[in-house]
């Protein structure tokens, strides 16, 4: 892994080959040999049938333990499949780090839930982005008050945890 990290270092360039995010500021630490890279690996739902065949949809990403949420949540925005008009819910350990959102060009922007942390705060290793779209649990007419897609998608996770409503994904744990 140490061979990998010096070649993100010296090319900027992930695994998979691309750019890696803008400027790194742990890159004297790393010069330094204190920095030790950290290995987030991403798992994404499948978005059609045709997306099944590569499944499980996963990646390992690599970011220094200085590097925030901010830093995973824009790496995320190419890892998903660019579409118009979803939203993905980023969990890791049951807890939403936040949300990647698109607009009608396809653009994803996000929000994190709860600031930006390091990445090596994380409770683990693997975060899951979970797929939400303009279906009838979300849409305009169920939730007239919320404009855009990711408030309703908001909006009817709080209604599920209001009434006590839990739904089990595949890839969660059941106790």
């Amino acid at each position: 892994m140490k061979t990998l990290f010096k070649r993100i270092l010296e090319t900027g360039k992930n695994k998979a080959g691309s750019k890696a995010d803008g400027p790194r500021p742990a890159l004297a630490e790393a010069e330094a040999g204190a920095a030790v890279g950290i290995e987030i690996r991403a798992e994404r739902d499948s978005v059609c049938m045709g997306d099944d065949v590569l499944a499980p949809n996963a990646e390992d990403l690599f970011f220094f333990p200085s590097e925030g949420v901010d830093a995973l949540m824009r790496r995320l925005c190419t890892y998903v499949p660019q579409m118009r008009n979803v939203v993905w819910e980023v969990v890791c350990e049951r807890k939403t780090l936040g949300y990647l959102f698109s607009d009608e060009s396809g653009q994803y922007r996000y929000e994190t839930t709860d600031g930006n942390g390091s990445v090596s705060e994380l409770p683990s290793r693997s975060v899951f982005c979970r797929y939400y779209y303009d279906k009838r649990e979300y849409s305009r007419e169920r939730f007239p008050d919320c404009a855009t897609l990711l408030e309703r998608v908001k909006a009817a996770k709080r209604d599920r945890v209001n009434t006590g409503v839990a739904s089990l994904c595949s890839h969660e744990k059941t106790e």
